[in-house]
C-alpha cells in the first residue's frame, strides 16, 4: 500500500475524499448516519493499516473517516506554510453531515437525536500532526469540529533526542542492528539538536493541540482518552504523563490506560480485547461545561433536579461553586448529597478563565446570562438592596450556597458581581464555605503548586521551588489584586458596593491543610463575627484540602444537616 498523500491510494468499500478516506457503516444500526470516527493514522502510515481501526467502528454504526499524517504535513508546519486547499472536499463533507460548526461556539457534546456523534481517534505524533493541520484549516475558513469523543493511542510525544532515535530504531527488528541504529541516530539528534529550534518542530507545535483548547488557530474540544505503554520505545510514558497532567489542568475530563509491554501503536495488536472494551464507545462525554447524566447544560453550570421525591422538590436549590478548575464529577458528589434530600442541584466550578477576568478588573458578565434566567425564574433573585428574611419552605424558595476552596469563592464574586450590574441579588441563603477563605501568601501558594506531588521526598523539593518562585513574585506583584484578596471580601462581609451573598456562615476547615492555612481561616471567621454575621465553624484535625468530607464523610455531613436546620430568625 503506498503512502499516504493529498491523493490517497483507493480502499475497497471507501470513497476517496481530498486526503481521506471515507467508509460507510458494515452493520446496519439505528443510528448509522449519525455516528461519525474521524481515525488520524501515525507517520506515513500504510493505509491497511489503520484501516483495521475503521473496520471496527463501521461494525459499530460509524461512518469512518480515514486520513494520514504524512511528512507532508511535517513539511508544511515546519515550514509554517497555510496550504489548506487539499482539505477543501473533505471540509465540505463535515459540513454536509454536520459534525462543522462556526469557530468559537460552545454548543453541547454529540448526541443522539441532537447533532451526530463524533469520535476522534489519533495515534502518534503523525495523527497529530494531522489534527493540526485540519482544525487550523477549518480555522482559515472560521469553522471549527464540534465537540467530540477523543481518544490518544501513543501520544503525544515530545521532541527530544530519545524519542527521535527510538523512532528511527523502531523500524529495525534485528537487536544489534537495532542498538547500533539507536546510537547513529542518537549521535545524529545531538547534533541536530544544536542546529534546530526543536521549539519548531512539528510535534512541538502540536502537542498544543491536543492538551489545551484554548488556541488561538483551532481546537479540537472534548474528553481526552490516552491510551500509552511503558515498553514504547518511540513516544516515551513519562512524557504521556506530563501531557496528562497539563490538559487534566486546563479542567479537561481525562481517562488514560498504560499498558506494560506494547510497543509504539501496539496495544490494539498486543492487548485487543482489552484495548477495545476500555473504550467501548462510552468515554465519559464533555462540554463547555462538561455535561453530567441527567444534568442540564446552562450557561457555566449544570443543573440537577431532585433524585428523591421530596414534599419541596421545587422549593429547595443549592448553588454549588467547584474549586479552581475542578474536575465536576468529584463536585458532583457533592450534589449527589443534595440531591437526594430533595434539593435541585446547581453546580458551576470556578476556572483559569476566572481568575484572569477577576484579576484584569474586567466586567465580563454575558457568560451568566442563562443561568441569571434560571435563578430568576425559580424565585432565587430579588432587587439588589432588598432585606428579605431567610428562604423559608412557604414564603420563597430555600436556597444554599456550598463553596469551595479559593476557586469557589472567585465564582461566587464573579456571580454576584454580574446580578448586581443588573439591579439584582441572591436571597438569603445558609452558606457553607469549605477550606477557604485564604489568603495569597507565598506559604498558601507553595502549598498549592504541591498539593498534588504524592512522594513525600518530591513534595519537599516542589513546595521549596514553588516556594522560592513565589518569593520572587510577591516583590513584583500587587497581592492586593489577586483574585484571592479580591474575592475575601464577598465571603466575610455582606457590604460590598459590587455585590453580596447574606445569610449564617458555616466555616469547614483544617489544621492539616497546606493550602488554606487554618490560621488564615480563623482570621476570616473573626472578621465574619465582627460584621455581626452569625458564624458557626467545624475545624476537622488530619484531613486535607477539599478532603473533609472524603475523610471524615459521617461527620462532615451531620454538621452540614445540622448547620441547615437552623437560623432562621
Amino acid at each position: 500500500m503506498a503512502t499516504a498523500t493529498a491523493a490517497p491510494s483507493p480502499i475497497d468499500d471507501y470513497e476517496v475524499l481530498g486526503p481521506a478516506w471515507i467508509g460507510k457503516p458494515t452493520e446496519h444500526h439505528l443510528f448509522e448516519s449519525k455516528k461519525f470516527v474521524l481515525l488520524f493514522g501515525w507517520l506515513d502510515a500504510q493505509v491497511k493499516y489503520v484501516e483495521k481501526y475503521a473496520q471496527v467502528y463501521r461494525s459499530k454504526g460509524y461512518t469512518a473517516i480515514v486520513t494520514v499524517g504524512t511528512s507532508h504535513d511535517w513539511d508544511i508546519i515546519w515550514k509554517y506554510k497555510t496550504q489548506f486547499e487539499e482539505f477543501d472536499s473533505l471540509i465540505a463533507y463535515l459540513n454536509e453531515h454536520g459534525l462543522l460548526e462556526a469557530y468559537g461556539s460552545n454548543h453541547g457534546p454529540s448526541l443522539f437525536g441532537q447533532h451526530p456523534k463524533l469520535v476522534i481517534h489519533s495515534f502518534s505524533n503523525g495523527g497529530m500532526s494531522k489534527i493540526q493541520r485540519l482544525v487550523t484549516a477549518l480555522h482559515a475558513k472560521g469553522q471549527q469540529l464540534k465537540r467530540a469523543h477523543i481518544i490518544l493511542d501513543s501520544s503525544p510525544g515530545k521532541a527530544t533526542v530519545v524519542s527521535w532515535s527510538g523512532y528511527v530504531a523502531a523500524l529495525v527488528q534485528n537487536p544489534i542492528l537495532k542498538s547500533i541504529t539507536y546510537g547513529g541516530a542518537y549521535l545524529i539528534g545531538c547534533l541536530c539538536a544544536v542546529v534546530f529550534d526543536m521549539k519548531k518542530h512539528p510535534i512541538s507545535q502540536g502537542i498544543p493541540y491536543i492538551v489545551s483548547e484554548k488556541n488561538e488557530n483551532g481546537n479540537i474540544r472534548g474528553p481526552r482518552l490516552f491510551l500509552y505503554s511503558e515498553a514504547d520505545d518511540v513516544i516515551q510514558f513519562t512524557d504521556v504523563k506530563d501531557h496528562i497532567e497539563t490538559t487534566r489542568a486546563e479542567g479537561i475530563v481525562v481517562e488514560e490506560k498504560m499498558f506494560t509491554t506494547s510497543a509504539h501503536v501496539k496495544h490494539a495488536v498486543d492487548f485487543k480485547e482489552e484495548y477495545w472494551n476500555i473504550k467501548n464507545m462510552t468515554v465519559p462525554v464533555t462540554a463547555t461545561p462538561t455535561p453530567i447524566d441527567e444534568y442540564e447544560v446552562l450557561g457555566p453550570a449544570w443543573i440537577g433536579k431532585p433524585a428523591e421525591h421530596h414534599l419541596f422538590e421545587s422549593k429547595k436549590f443549592v448553588l454549588l461553586f467547584g474549586w479552581l478548575d475542578a474536575q465536576v464529577k468529584y463536585v458532583e458528589k457533592y450534589a449527589q448529597v443534595y440531591r437526594s434530600k430533595g434539593y435541585t442541584a446547581i453546580v458551576t466550578v470556578c476556572t483559569s478563565h476566572d481568575w484572569g477576568i477577576v484579576w484584569n478588573h474586567k466586567t465580563q458578565f454575558e457568560e451568566f446570562d442563562s443561568l441569571i434566567a434560571y435563578l430568576n425564574e425559580h424565585g432565587l433573585l430579588e432587587a439588589y438592596g432588598s432585606h428579605h428574611g431567610p428562604s423559608l419552605f412557604g414564603q420563597h424558595p430555600k436556597l444554599v450556597i456550598h463553596s469551595f476552596s479559593n476557586g469557589g469563592m472567585s465564582k461566587i464574586q464573579r456571580l454576584v458581581t454580574a446580578l448586581h450590574a443588573k439591579g439584582q441579588q441572591l436571597k438569603r441563603a445558609h452558606i457553607i464555605l469549605d477550606s477557604s477563605p485564604g489568603r495569597p501568601t507565598v506559604a498558601s501558594w507553595s502549598g498549592f503548586m504541591s498539593a498534588s506531588v504524592q512522594n513525600p521526598i518530591l513534595k519537599s523539593i516542589a513546595y521549596s521551588c514553588a516556594y522560592s518562585v513565589a518569593t520572587l513574585g510577591s516583590v513584583v506583584f500587587d497581592f492586593k489584586k489577586y483574585p484571592i484578596s479580591q474575592g475575601v471580601p464577598y465571603i466575610v462581609s455582606e457590604k460590598n458596593e459590587n455585590g453580596n451573598i447574606r445569610g449564617p456562615r458555616l466555616f469547614l476547615y483544617s489544621e492539616a491543610d497546606n493550602v488554606v492555612q487554618f490560621t488564615d481561616v480563623k482570621d476570616h471567621v473573626e472578621t465574619t463575627r465582627a460584621e455581626g454575621i452569625v458564624v458557626e465553624e467545624k475545624m476537622f484535625t488530619t484531613s486535607a484540602h477539599v478532603k473533609h468530607a472524603v475523610d471524615f464523610k459521617e461527620e462532615y455531613l451531620n454538621v452540614v444537616d445540622a448547620f441547615l436546620g437552623k437560623h432562621y430568625s
